[in-house]
C-alpha cells in the first residue's frame, strides 16, 4: 500500500506546495487555501495566519521547511494573490490516491500525518499543537494516531533505558 508522501508526488506540480504545507504543518485545507503571498515570509521561513483566518479565530504562525521554501521560491508572487493553488484539487487527489494504491487516503489524513510525524520526531506536544492549530489536548490526541510501529519503538526505548 502506498503512503501519503507517494500520493503527494503523484499530484500535478501546482498542487504539491499546498499538500506539502498541510502534510508538514497540519494546516487545515481552508486555512491553506486562503493564504496570500503577503502572509508568506520565505526569508524567515514562516507564514502568518491572521485572526479570523483560522478555525479558532486566533492568529498563528506556520513554520516552513527547507523543502517547502524551495517549492515556493520560484513561484510568481503578488502580495494579493493566493500563495497556494487548489485548482482541481479534489479530482487530482482522487487520481493520485488511486494511482499510488492509497484509495482510502483522505486529504484530512494529512493533518493526522503531520501530528503523528511531529510527535514521532520528539516535538513537544504544546509546540505541535501551536503549529497544527489544535486548541485542546483531547482533540490533538485524536489526531495522534498510534500504530504497531509506535509499539515496537516503545519496547526499543525501554530496552535502551535498561541498558
Amino acid at each position: 500500500m502506498g503512503t501519503d508522501a507517494d500520493a503527494s508526488t503523484a499530484l500535478p506540480a501546482h498542487l504539491r506546495p499546498l499538500v506539502t504545507l498541510c502534510y508538514q504543518t497540519g494546516a487545515r485545507l481552508g486555512e491553506a487555501k486562503g493564504i496570500l503571498w503577503a502572509q508568506v515570509d520565505l526569508q524567515n521561513r514562516r507564514i502568518a495566519l491572521m485572526e479570523g483566518q483560522t478555525k479558532s479565530g486566533r492568529a498563528r504562525v506556520l513554520p516552513l521547511s527547507t523543502e517547502l521554501v524551495a517549492m515556493l521560491e520560484p513561484l510568481p508572487k503578488d502580495a494579493w494573490w493566493y500563495a497556494f493553488s487548489a485548482r482541481n484539487l479534489r479530482k487530482e487527489w482522487t487520481k493520485a490516491t488511486k494511482k499510488t494504491d492509497c484509495k482510502r487516503l483522505l486529504f484530512q489524513d494529512l493533518r493526522r500525518s503531520a501530528v503523528r510525524n511531529m510527535m514521532r520526531a520528539g516535538v513537544q506536544q504544546a509546540v505541535a499543537m501551536k503549529i497544527s492549530g489544535h486548541s485542546t489536548p483531547h482533540i490533538f490526541q485524536r489526531y495522534n494516531i498510534t500504530d504497531e510501529f509506535d509499539l515496537h519503538e516503545a519496547v526499543k526505548k525501554v530496552e535502551e533505558h535498561k541498558s
